[in-house]
C-alpha cells in the first residue's frame, strides 16, 4: 500500500492542522499528535469524512477518548482511543482503524473509490472495471491494516457499499 502522497494532499483540498496548544493535556500517542500536525486532517471528503475540533469524549464502559471528526453525513463521530480510531453512534462503539495514520490511508482509497462509483453510475466506468478496482482496493487495504476490514468493522461495511454498483 501505498503510503499518502502530496497529491493526496492536494486532492483533499485544505487540511485541518493543530497546534501544540490544541494537544496540549490530550493523552495521545507522539505518532497520534504528530499526524494531527502533519499532514492534518482532510476538512471534509463528501459523506465519508468531517474535522472537528479536538475534544475529550467519554465512551461506553466509560473509557475515554478524543472525538476528531464525523462521517457518513455527520451521523458517526470518529474518535482516538489509544492508537486505535472507532467511530460512535448512539452507545454504539465500532472499530476502524489501528492507527490515525492508516485511517487516513483507508480515507484517501475511500476517496478515490467514491469517484470511481460515481463514475460507474454514469456508465463513465464499465462496472466491471469498477468492481475490479474495488476488490483491488480492498486486497491492498486488507494488507495494511487486516482488522479494519473484518467482519462488523467499520470500512469493511463502507466499501461493501461501494460494491453496490
Amino acid at each position: 500500500m501505498q503510503p499518502l502522497t502530496a497529491a493526496t494532499h492536494h486532492a483533499w483540498g485544505t487540511l485541518r492542522t493543530f497546534s501544540d496548544a490544541e494537544l496540549a493535556g490530550l493523552p495521545l500517542s507522539d505518532s497520534t499528535a504528530h499526524t494531527l500536525q502533519d499532514p492534518g486532517l482532510p476538512e471534509k471528503i463528501e459523506l465519508l469524512f468531517t474535522a472537528s475540533q479536538l475534544a475529550l469524549m467519554q465512551l461506553p464502559h466509560n473509557e475515554q477518548a478524543i472525538a476528531f471528526g464525523h462521517a457518513w453525513n455527520d451521523e458517526y463521530t470518529l474518535c482516538i482511543t489509544g492508537e486505535q480510531v472507532h467511530a460512535v453512534y448512539d452507545s454504539e462503539v465500532t472499530f476502524v482503524n489501528s492507527s490515525l495514520p492508516l485511517f487516513l490511508t483507508f480515507l484517501a482509497r475511500a476517496s478515490e473509490l467514491q469517484k470511481a462509483y460515481h463514475q460507474a453510475e454514469t456508465g463513465a466506468l464499465e462496472a466491471g472495471r469498477y468492481r475490479q478496482e474495488v476488490d483491488q482496493t480492498m486486497n491492498g487495504l486488507r494488507k495494511a491494516d487486516p482488522p479494519a476490514l473484518a467482519d462488523k468493522a467499520w470500512w469493511r461495511g463502507v466499501l461493501d457499499d461501494f460494491k453496490l454498483v
